[in-house]
C-alpha cells in the first residue's frame, strides 16, 4: 500500500483588461473595457510522498489548453452581461485606509 497526499492549490491574477491583452496576449472580447478589472484563474496539483517529500509537481500553466478554458469564461462572462456593469468599487476597511494614510503621508514629503 502507497500512502501519498494530493494538494490543488489555485492562483488568482487580477488585472485591467488591457494589461491581459497586453502582457498575456489573451484576446478579450470587445465588451470588456480596458479600464475594468479581469480576474485570470489558474493553480496546479502538488502530490507528496509517504514522508512528506514533494514528489511531483502538475502546473496548470496559461498556456494551450488552460489559455483557451481562459478566453472561453471571460467570453461567456462578456456575453451575460458581467461586464456592462461598472464594477462598484469596495469601501476601505479601518485596515486599508490606515494603510493607505501611511503611504499617503510618506509619498507628501
Amino acid at each position: 500500500m502507497l500512502h501519498e497526499s494530493v494538494a490543488e492549490y489555485i492562483q488568482i491574477l487580477t488585472l485591467y483588461a488591457s494589461e491581459v491583452k497586453s502582457e498575456l496576449d489573451i484576446p478579450l472580447p470587445e465588451e470588456i473595457p480596458g479600464n475594468r478589472r479581469v480576474r485570470i484563474f489558474t493553480g496546479g496539483t502538488l502530490i507528496f510522498g509517504e514522508y512528506g517529500q514533494l514528489k511531483y509537481h502538475i502546473p496548470d500553466r496559461l498556456e494551450d489548453l488552460e489559455r483557451e478554458r481562459q478566453i472561453e469564461r471571460l467570453r461567456r462572462l462578456a456575453a451575460s452581461g458581467f461586464f456592462a456593469e461598472p464594477a462598484e468599487p469596495r469601501p476601505l476597511t479601518g485596515t486599508q485606509s490606515h494603510f493607505a494614510r501611511l503611504h499617503l503621508r510618506r509619498a507628501m514629503r
